[in-house]
């Protein structure tokens, strides 16, 4: 597996270098895919050509690698950091190691009025196969992974402060394809001006009140957020809050653990450049912020290359797959915590 350098480690000018050297190789790739769709669709008989413009399957293939190759280590986590504290609160990730952790006192107080039963199903499981990979486990049932309260909306909040032209558009298809996936219902809070960070904090009462942070989504660049330095593209990740003798699934359990909020960070520039190269581009964009809604909501990497969360990328794979579904699935039919 090609891995990205560690963030921060590369001086300002070989990030830049490295930048122009991305963007030059991306045009010549794509020049050169054009070339050869176009010789394809030239000797193809009539009725095929029209099927190949219609679906243009070929042309956004080197730029699904580009962006996806960009996702290597971009999960946020803190399991170094965060530990398992008696009802400690954390980041869960794969590759990155960086989060902040709390105690159950520095937590909002309990709503009183949650739903008691889950706002959303998922849909039946797709009869393909594919691979999946969970973030994190729960403690009373390490066979099922950590999961949102599915009785309550995911709010979020967007900074759009280096958003690419279309950014809004990309989130909200992003967030509706992991909704149809997992049941999960998704609230739009408003615009913000918080800024992506390692240290984000899950609860911010002076900020967002007596409730818990909504998630995230923030357009940045790598001269504000170290984190997306040299090739990384995006970052992905959610905190969890281990909650003592709860009811789950109808029965008492020691303690349990579940995502309270998170945060992804985009980098605005580098996928501007993506978009500029047309339809095939926005196509790689949306599949980074796709990605990164699937490390949010729970889902790690896999080695499997037919699936969007496949670190470095496949030829043509710009949305969720059969195992990335399959995953999406059980991540929506968590348990329901009222003590939150």
């Amino acid at each position: 597996m090609t891995m990205t350098p560690p963030p921060g480690s590369w001086p300002p000018d070989e990030q830049q270098t490295e930048r122009v050297r991305r963007q030059r190789a991306l045009a010549e790739r794509l020049a050169a895919q054009q070339q050869l769709d176009n010789a394809r669709m030239a000797s193809a008989p009539t009725k095929s050509r029209l099927r190949r413009r219609r679906r243009r399957p070929g042309n956004n293939r080197f730029v699904a690698i580009l962006a996806v190759i960009a996702l290597i280590a971009t999960v946020l986590t803190a399991e170094s950091w965060a530990g398992s504290g008696e009802g400690g609160l954390g980041w869960a990730g794969g590759t990155g190691n960086f989060g902040e952790q709390s105690t159950q006192v520095d937590r909002p107080t309990p709503q009183d009025d949650p739903s008691p039963t889950p706002l959303g199903t998922p849909p039946p499981l797709p009869t393909a196969d594919g691979n999946f990979a969970f973030i994190a486990m729960r403690p009373d049932a390490p066979e099922r992974p950590v999961t949102y309260d599915p009785c309550r909306t995911i709010r979020y909040v967007v900074n759009n402060a280096e958003a690419p032209p279309g950014a809004d558009l990309m989130v909200q298809e992003a967030l509706v394809a992991a909704s149809d996936a997992t049941g999960l219902v998704f609230e739009a809070v408003g615009p913000t001006d918080e800024a992506p960070s390692a240290a984000r904090k899950a609860y911010q009462p002076d900020r967002y009140g007596d409730v818990w942070a909504p998630v995230l989504i923030g357009w940045t660049s790598p001269e504000n957020e170290s984190t997306l330095a040299g090739a990384v593209a995006g970052l992905g990740g959610s905190s969890w809050l281990e909650v003592d003798d709860v009811e789950v699934d109808g029965k008492r359990v020691d303690r349990t653990s579940v995502f309270v909020s998170g945060h992804i960070a985009l980098d605005g520039p580098q996928i501007a450049e993506l978009l500029a190269q047309g339809p095939e581009g926005r196509r790689a964009a949306l599949a980074v912020v796709t990605h990164e809604v699937g490390h949010l909501l729970g889902l790690d990497h896999v080695p499997d290359p037919t699936q969007l969360m496949n670190p470095e990328g496949s030829l043509g794979i710009n949305e969720f797959q059969a195992g990335d579904r399959r995953g999406l699935n059980q991540l929506g039919q968590g348990p329901c915590i009222p003590e939150l």
